[in-house]
């Protein structure tokens, strides 16, 4: 079966979205990308990998279609566990990012959720990884279902694949509950006061719970908390960096971005330099969710 990669004559298709302004597969390009691949946070590995072990029944011999992969953050921890991954992104300069990746186990493809380019009935998971409120939710829905290997057996009406979780969606949520207080908060504050864009890209609810139970009536939905509240620590080249990453910053250059950026040194210099802290780094806290979807 050959597989597109990176620099194929695969066409991207047109992706229908549910949101205004700036294209999902253009928000991430130019210097996007490149702050994407320097200064965005992974995902706790072993605790991870244990609870997809566990719970979604991942075997090293199961091959993984990670749609929306972006610089390839999760599915390196796939490759990790040994796992045979097809990593479907429709932007550019993401896919480049990712196709450095070395790995004899890693192939980059140049294709949407609701189009991803993989042959029918190829692979036995998907995952997607701080991804699926950018997708159309129906369309992808069919695409998924027409990439898995539990389709065909379905239809064929041979055994399905016994304790193995078809999608895997997983995100790192910044916003922790509000005891967490401290540079989290502040930090919320100051995007939702200076990136215009921020409200309605971070509050789409698709991959809320209830949501995607709706979109999937004929499964179940079981959300799982990684334990663990896990950080990163930046500088001030990393903070400036970490919020470049995000769809919503404003374009580097822009009026919007200057006050951006003059709120970020308010912050730095409040926290940065606190006596307590030796390294002069702030820290992000994460807590990374969950959701196995089976039907």
């Amino acid at each position: 079966i050959l597989f597109e990669s990176l620099f194929s004559l695969i066409v991207v298709p047109q992706m229908t979205t549910h949101y205004k302004g700036t294209h999902p597969i253009e928000r991430f390009s130019g210097e996007k990308a490149e702050a994407y691949t320097k200064h965005r946070p992974s995902y706790p590995a072993e605790e991870v990998l244990a609870l997809l072990r566990k719970e979604a029944g991942l075997k090293p011999e199961h091959v993984i279609a990670d749609i929306g992969s972006g610089t390839g953050i999760f599915a390196k921890i796939l490759l990790q566990n040994g796992n045979k991954v097809f990593a479907v992104e429709p932007n550019q300069d993401m896919l480049q990012a990712a196709a450095a990746t070395t790995d004899s186990n890693f192939t980059a493809v140049h294709g949407s959720a609701e189009n991803t380019g993989l042959p029918s009935c190829s692979v036995d998971m998907i995952t997607c990884a701080h991804a699926f409120h950018w997708f159309d939710p129906e369309p992808a829905k069919k695409e998924f279902k027409r990439i898995l290997k539990q389709q065909q057996q379905q239809q064929q009406e041979k055994p399905v694949t016994p304790f193995l979780v078809p999608l895997v969606l997983i995100w790192n949520d910044r916003h922790l509950p509000t005891q967490w207080g401290g540079f989290n908060a502040d930090y919320e504050r100051v995007l939702s006061l200076c990136c215009p864009e921020y409200s309605s890209v971070r509050c789409s609810g698709i991959a809320d719970i209830d949501n995607v139970r709706k979109l999937f009536p004929e499964g179940t939905v079981v959300e799982h908390h990684c334990g663990a509240v896990h950080h990163q620590e930046l500088d001030w080249e990393g903070l400036v960096g970490r919020t470049v990453s995000c769809s919503f910053c404003p374009t580097i250059g822009t009026t919007e971005y200057s006050k951006l950026l003059a709120e970020l040194n308010t912050l730095w210099n409040k926290y940065a330099h606190q006596e307590t802290n030796n390294n002069n780094v702030v820290k992000l806290e994460y807590q990374t969710t969950i959701q196995l979807v089976h039907w």
